[in-house]
C-alpha cells in the first residue's frame, strides 16, 4: 500500500521489489567490481527512501487531506491556515493555543490550568503536521513520545512541575535525541542513533518541564546557507515555495514563521541561525562560542576549534528569546558540559541596556557586496527613527570585513574537504551541488599543513584584535548591520554571506530582528524612479551576481530583517537593545488592514538633509495569487442525531475500530509493528480524527503504543478544542 503525502515515498511493495533486486544484483555481480558503485547507489537510495516513508507514517494521522492543499499556481502559502477557506483545519482553540507567540504567556496559561500539556502538545503536532505538508520541513518526528510525555506532565501535581512545564520545541536536526538519528543530511549516517551522546541542551530543558516533538530539516553537511540533502529532500519557503528558507538552520525557521513551534533551536558556524530567521521571519540570537551547551550537538568537522558552532535559540517573540537565553544560562549547564563558560545571566546589564541612551554605529554596507535597495532604506529609517528618541548614530566603515570573511574561508577548507567527502562517499550518494563546489574532490590539493593553520590562527587574532581596538575608540553600545544582502531569493540563488560571518570569526554576539519591513508597492516605485540604484555599477563579480538577483516585483512581500550586534559575551546588552529597538520601533512598523491583515511596510525615500521622508501609508493591492485572510469564526460540533449504526450516539463516547499503520523499526533496533489508536468522530459524512468527543466524565483513549495508552480527561478537552481536517462545522 502506497504511503500518500510525499513525493519521496515507495509503496511498500515497491520498496521490496528494490531491496530484492538489490541483494540480487549483489550475488550476481560480487565478481564484477565495476558494477559495485551502481549496487552501492540503489542501497542509499533506498535507504533515504525508506527513512522518509518512516517520518510520513508516523505523521499520517496528523494530516490534512492532499485534496486541502492549496493549487500549484499558490506559491505564498505562509498564511495559509488564516485563510478563510481553512478555518476548519484547526479549532478554535488549536489555532489560539499555537497563535500564542510568547513563551511565558503560554506557560502561565499551563500553570494556571486554563490549558493542558495535552492540549498544546497536540494543538502544535497538528499545526506543525500542516507545515510540513505544505514545505517538507521535518526530518525526525516523534509525537508518540511527546504526547506520552504531556500525558505524564499533566498528572503531576503543582510542586513538581518544571519552570518550563509543557513547553513544546523543536530543534535542528544536529541535536542528539535519545532513539532517534541525527543524519545531518547524510546518507551515511542513517541509522546513528545507538552512537550519539544525547544533547546536553535537551536534557536540561526536558528536566525543567519542556516537550521536544520534532526535528527539523537542513542541507548536506550543514555547510551552506540553504536547506536540501538526499534524506529528506529540499524545504521550502512558506512565503514562496520556489524561493529558499536559507539555512542551514532552514527547517526551524520555516516552522517558527508558520506557528508550528514555539521555541526552536539551531547552531549558527557562519550565520546558520540567523540567515534563515531574516528570510522567513523569525527571531534568533547568535551567543559567543560556549556560552550555552554545545555537547551533544552532531556536526561537521567536528573537532576544529578555530571557529566554533554555536548554538542559538530561535522564537516567535522578542521577549520569548530574552526569556529562554536567560533561562539556559540559569540552568548552570558548565556543570554540565565542560565546555560552557561559567558566566552568570547578568541582569543588571540587560536592565541597564533597556533603559538608557545607547550609542549604535550604522553599517549600510560592508564593502564588498552592497545590499539591496529597501534593505539600506529600512536600516536608514531605523536609524532615524532611534536618533530622534535620543540614541546617538554613528556610521561604520567595515574595515577589515573582508580580510576576516578570506580568513574564514580558508579554515572552512582545512582539511581540504576531507571531513565532508568521507562522510558523503561513504554510502556513494550524490553530492548536493553547493557541496560539490565546496567540498568536492578538487578541494583536496587544498589541505593545508599545521604551520599553515597556525598562520591562519594569527592572523584571525590580529582581526579580532583591531576591531576591538576600533570597538573601543568609538565607544559603541552596538552596531545595527543588514543580516543579508538580499531579501529571500529562489532556490540555489542566495549570495554573500559576509554580513553575518564576519562575527563569527569575531566570535561576537548577534541577533536578528525580524519583519521590520516588506519589499511592497512603494519599493517597486523607488526601485523605477532612484538614479542612484538604477545607475549603480557593480564592484566586483559577487557584487554583480547579488545585484542581479535583484526584482522588486518578484521579490514582492519578502521581510526585511536588521541585525544586533554586540561584543564577546555581550548576550545580555545585545538582547536589551534588541527590546529597545523594538519598544522603540513598534509604533512606526505595522499597519493592519482590517478587511486582509496585510502588514505594510512604512517604506520612504531617506534624504540626507531631510531624514527619513515616508510615502503615504495604504493597504497594498492584492495579486491574483494572493489569498486573503479574514478574522476566524468560532466553530461548534452539534450532537449526532442520526442513529445510524456506523454514527455515533447522542453524547456517548465514539466506538471505532483501532487503526493500526504499518511501521518502521525503531532507528536502535526493531521493535516490530506500532498501534496507533484514535477516538474518531463521523462528522457531515466524513471521518475526523479528534481526541475527544464525549461530554461525560470518563476517558476515552485517543493513542496507544505497544507500551502504554494515552488518555485525555473530556471535561478538560472538549470536542471544540481538537476539530481536525476534514471535519466541517456549522455556525
Amino acid at each position: 500500500m502506497a504511503v500518500h503525502g510525499s513525493e519521496w515515498t515507495l509503496s511498500e511493495d515497491q520498496a521490496i521489489k528494490n531491496n530484492q533486486q538489490t541483494v540480487s544484483d549483489r550475488l550476481q555481480d560480487s565478481a564484477n567490481p565495476e558494477s559495485n558503485n551502481v549496487v552501492e547507489k540503489q542501497v542509499w537510495k533506498i535507504s533515504c527512501e525508506e527513512k522518509r516513508a518512516q517520518r510520513e507514517r508516523l505523521t499520517t494521522f496528523f494530516k490534512i487531506p492532499e485534496t486541502r492543499l492549496p493549487p500549484p499556481e499558490i506559491r505564498k502559502i505562509v498564511n495559509f491556515l488564516e485563510w478563510e477557506v481553512n478555518h476548519d483545519l484547526l479549532s478554535d482553540k488549536c489555532f489560539k493555543i499555537t497563535e500564542c507567540e510568547d513563551i511565558e504567556q503560554l506557560l502561565q496559561k499551563l500553570r494556571s490550568g486554563e490549558w493542558r500539556c495535552i492540549e498544546v502538545m497536540v494543538a502544535y503536532i497538528k499545526r506543525a503536521t500542516i507545515i510540513h505538508q505544505l514545505t517538507n520541513c521535518f526530518t525526525e518526528v516523534m509525537f508518540l513520545e511527546a504526547l506520552k510525555r504531556a500525558q505524564e506532565l499533566d498528572e503531576l501535581p503543582p510542586n513538581q512541575r518544571g519552570p518550563l512545564y509543557g513547553l513544546p520545541f523543536t530543534v535542528k536536526d544536529q541535536f542528539n535525541v535519545p532513539g532517534f538519528d541525527s543524519t545531518i543530511g547524510y546518507a551515511s549516517f542513517i541509522g546513528n542513533a545507538k552512537d550519539l551522546p544525547p544533547s546536553t541542551l535537551v536534557e536540561v530543558l526536558q528536566g525543567q518541564g519542556a516537550i521536544v516533538f520534532a526535528k527539523t530539516n537542513v542541507p548536506q553537511s550543514l555547510m551552506w546557507c540553504e536547506t536540501d540533502n538526499n534524506v529528506w529532500g529540499r524545504t521550502n519557503n512558506p512565503r514562496n515555495l520556489d524561493y529558499t528558507p536559507g539555512g542551514s538552520t532552514g527547517g526551524e525557521a520555516v516552522l517558527l514563521a508558520m506557528g508550528g513551534s514555539l521555541l526552536g533551536w539551531g547552531t549558527d558556524i557562519g550565520g546558520s541561525c540567523r540567515i534563515p530567521s531574516a528570510l522567513v521571519g523569525c527571531w534568533a540570537l547568535r551567543p559567543s562560542s560556549y556560552r550555552l551547551p554545545y555537547q551533544g550537538v552532531t556536526v561537521s568537522t567536528d573537532g576544529q576549534e578555530h571557529v566554533p558552532s554555536v548554538i542559538g535559540p530561535m522564537t516567535r517573540s522578542p521577549e520569548s528569546l530574552t526569556f529562554i537565553t536567560r533561562q539556559v544560562i540559569q540552568a548552570n549547564t558548565y556543570n554540565l558540559d565542560p565546555k560552557v563558560v561559567p558566566i552568570p545571566w547578568r541582569e543588571d546589564i540587560y536592565q541597564s541596556t533597556l533603559s538608557k541612551k545607547l550609542r549604535i554605529g550604522l553599517m549600510l554596507d560592508d564593502g564588498v557586496v552592497r545590499v539591496h535597495p529597501p534593505i539600506a532604506r529600512l536600516l536608514k529609517w531605523a536609524a532615524t527613527i532611534l536618533e530622534s528618541k535620543g540614541h546617538e548614530i554613528v556610521p561604520w566603515k567595515p574595515d577589515h570585513h573582508y580580510e576576516g570573511v578570506t580568513v574564514m574561508n580558508e579554515f572552512y577548507k582545512a582539511d581540504g574537504g576531507a571531513d565532508v567527502r568521507s562522510a558523503i562517499e561513504a554510502s556513494g550518494e550524490d553530492y548536493i551541488d553547493h557541496c560539490r563546489k565546496l567540498f568536492g574532490p578538487h578541494l583536496a590539493a587544498n589541505a593545508i599543513d599545521i604551520p599553515s593553520y597556525w598562520k591562519l590562527m594569527v592572523e584571525k587574532r590580529g582581526i579580532q584584535k583591531l576591531y576591538l581596538d576600533r570597538w573601543n575608540e568609538a565607544g559603541l553600545d552596538l552596531l545595527l548591520t543588514p543580516v543579508m544582502p538580499h531579501v529571500g531569493v529562489k532556490h540555489k540563488h542566495t549570495s554573500w554571506v559576509g554580513y553575518t560571518k564576519i562575527w563569527n570569526v569575531l566570535d561576537y554576539t548577534a541577533a536578528v530582528l525580524p519583519n521590520f519591513g516588506y519589499i511592497l508597492a512603494d519599493a517597486i516605485k523607488i526601485h523605477e524612479t532612484d538614479l542612484e540604484w538604477k545607475q549603480y555599477k557593480p564592484r566586483n563579480f559577487l557584487d554583480e551576481a547579488n545585484w542581479a538577483l535583484y526584482d522588486p516585483q518578484e521579490m514582492f512581500n519578502q521581510p526585511i530583517a536588521m541585525q544586533l550586534v554586540g561584543r564577546r559575551y555581550e548576550e545580555e546588552k545585545v538582547l536589551g537593545g534588541m527590546q529597545l529597538l523594538c519598544n522603540t520601533l513598534k509604533d512606526y512598523t505595522e499597519i493592519k488592514d482590517e478587511a486582509y491583515f496585510n502588514i505594510i511596510e512604512p517604506a520612504g525615500r531617506y534624504d540626507e538633509r531631510g531624514g527619513y521622508q515616508p510615502f503615504n501609508l495604504r493597504p497594498r493591492e492584492l495579486r491574483v495569487t494572493d489569498v486573503p485572510s479574514v478574522p476566524r469564526k468560532k466553530k461548534t460540533v452539534e450532537p449526532q442525531v442520526n442513529n445510524s449504526p456506523s454514527e455515533p450516539v447522542g453524547n456517548g463516547p465514539v466506538q471505532l475500530p483501532v487503526i493500526n499503520l504499518p511501521s518502521m523499526p525503531d532507528n536502535s533496533a526493531p521493535v516490530g509493528e506500532k498501534s496507533y489508536n484514535f477516538t474518531d468522530s463521523w462528522s457531515s459524512g466524513r471521518l475526523s480524527t479528534i481526541l475527544e468527543v464525549s461530554s461525560n466524565s470518563t476517558s476515552e483513549t485517543v493513542l496507544s503504543d505497544k507500551y502504554e495508552a494515552l488518555t485525555v480527561t473530556p471535561s478538560v478537552c472538549s470536542t471544540d478544542s481538537f476539530v481536525t481536517a476534514g471535519s466541517e462545522t456549522k455556525d
